[in-house]
C-alpha cells in the first residue's frame, strides 16, 4: 500500500509562492513493488505532460524509475498526481540531479517536490 501525506520544510515555506502551493511526496518501500506518490501543482497541464513524457521520463528512467501513472486533482485542476514505480535510493538520485530542476521548470513546475513523513503502513 502506498502511504499519502505531506510535509514542508522552512526553506519551503519561506518562499510565498511554494506556501500556497505546496507540493507532496511520499515514498513507500515496505512492499517488493516500491512506490512513490507525488503531487505538484503546474502551470499548465498540456505542457506539463508533454514535458514529462519525454525529458522527464527519460531522466526518471535513468535513475531506475521503472513508469508512472498520472492523474489530474478533482478539485484542482492545476494539480496533478503522479504514481512511480520507483524506489526511494533512485528518487532521492533523481531529486539531487542538477540536470533535474530545469525539466521541472520547463514542465511548469509552481512548487519543488517536498518529501513526505510516513506515518505507518496497514495491510488494507
Amino acid at each position: 500500500m502506498t502511504q499519502m501525506g505531506s510535509t514542508t520544510d522552512a526553506a519551503h515555506l519561506s518562499d510565498p509562492e511554494n506556501r500556497l502551493q505546496p507540493a507532496t511526496v511520499a515514498v513507500h518501500s515496505r512492499t517488493e513493488h516500491p512506490m512513490i506518490l507525488a503531487t505538484t501543482t503546474v502551470n499548465d497541464v498540456d505542457q506539463f505532460l508533454a514535458v514529462f513524457g519525454e525529458k522527464g521520463a527519460d531522466k526518471r528512467a535513468f535513475h531506475g524509475s521503472k513508469g508512472s501513472t498520472v492523474f489530474r486533482d478533482p478539485t484542482d485542476e492545476s494539480r496533478v498526481w503522479a504514481i512511480f514505480d520507483w524506489d526511494e535510493q533512485g528518487w532521492t538520485a533523481f531529486v539531487s540531479d542538477p540536470e533535474v530542476p530545469p525539466i521541472l521548470k520547463d514542465a511548469g513546475h509552481r512548487a519543488k517536490p517536498v518529501s513526505a513523513t510516513l506515518l505507518g503502513s496497514y495491510r488494507a
